[in-house]
């Protein structure tokens, strides 16, 4: 039987510049990184939180995603 969790907070963006006209993006924060540390054998994790629909915010959904975190408690604004 696995443990519920839910983790509540906000998805932060860390961009880095690289040179003039290039930047990274990272997808970070204390609570999601504590949901994504969690094994999805062990956890069913969710996360508590709101997003966008722009092209960052779907690279956030697409993190959550990989790491096995429910979608359920995410709420989108377009």
């Amino acid at each position: 039987m696995k443990t519920t969790i839910c983790s509540i907070g906000e998805c932060m963006i860390e961009i880095t510049h690289q040179n003039k006209s290039n930047f990274n993006y990272s997808i970070a924060g204390d609570t999601l990184n504590f949901a994504s540390y969690l094994n999805p054998k062990s956890f069913k994790v969710f996360y508590l939180t709101a997003l966008g629909t722009s092209d960052i915010n779907k690279t956030a959904i697409n993190f959550l995603k990989s790491k096995k975190i429910s979608l359920k408690l995410v709420y989108r604004i377009p």
